[in-house]
């Protein structure tokens, strides 16, 4: 068994179910993102099958992730790895670093959740989960959920369906796999640079400031 001294989560949030862009935007980098992280499981597999535990949490609190802190670390087999899944909080927490000229003000921190609407997840295991039946930001609601990202997954867009990302067989991109030869650090990149942006749901709903999924990837 090969020691991974350190899994880091390197910049910030994760808003799996990202608002339909009102119009063309202006987006900004984060200077604050916050999530909570339970476990991470990883498999050689792109089907996400077969699915290796690194590490749980035992006391998960709320991170900064712009400040690379170490969430995980854990040992796992020497191999190539191209499926990463994570059990993190619904609600996360995000501050944009300059004001977009719209609904995202610099030094204002916002938050979501990003299970929401009574929309399901998968589990690693084969199960089922369901999200807060809430279309709005609700603090009492937020629980976990399991979120995926393979090498064969789908780069994230504004317009993207609801469960993308939720379940095994529609995770999202994941830029580059995980290669382990030997104990070493290695760092788990959620990149966020250029993700805040103000968008609206429409039918009329007013405009708010928002995260669009990351960039991952291993290095």
């Amino acid at each position: 068994m090969n020691n991974i001294h350190k899994m880091i989560l390197a910049a910030a949030a994760l808003s799996l179910i990202p608002l339909a862009q009102a119009t063309a935007q202006v987006t900004v980098n984060p200077s604050s993102v916050m999530i909570k992280v339970y476990q991470m499981m990883i498999s050689p597999n792109a089907d996400c099958s077969s699915p290796i535990s690194v590490s749980n949490i035992t006391n998960p609190t709320y991170q900064e992730m712009t400040a690379n802190p170490t969430i995980i670390s854990g040992n796992v087999p020497p191999g190539t790895y191209k499926c990463v899944m994570m059990s993190i909080n619904s609600l996360i927490k995000y501050t944009p670093a300059t004001s977009d000229g719209s609904a995202c003000v610099a030094g204002t921190q916002y938050q979501r959740e990003v299970c929401r609407g009574g929309q399901s997840f998968g589990t690693p295991t084969g199960g089922t989960g369901s999200c807060p039946a809430t279309s709005t930001y609700d603090t009492a609601n937020n629980v976990p959920f399991w979120v995926y990202f393979s090498v064969t997954g789908t780069a994230p867009s504004n317009n993207q369906p609801n469960g993308l990302g939720n379940y095994a067989a529609t995770p999202f991109l994941l830029a580059s796999p995980l290669v382990v030869t030997g104990s070493q650090s290695i760092t788990f990149v959620v990149d966020f640079d250029g993700k805040i942006q103000s968008d609206t749901a429409g039918n009329g709903s007013p405009v708010v400031c928002d995260c669009n999924p990351p960039v991952m990837s291993f290095r």
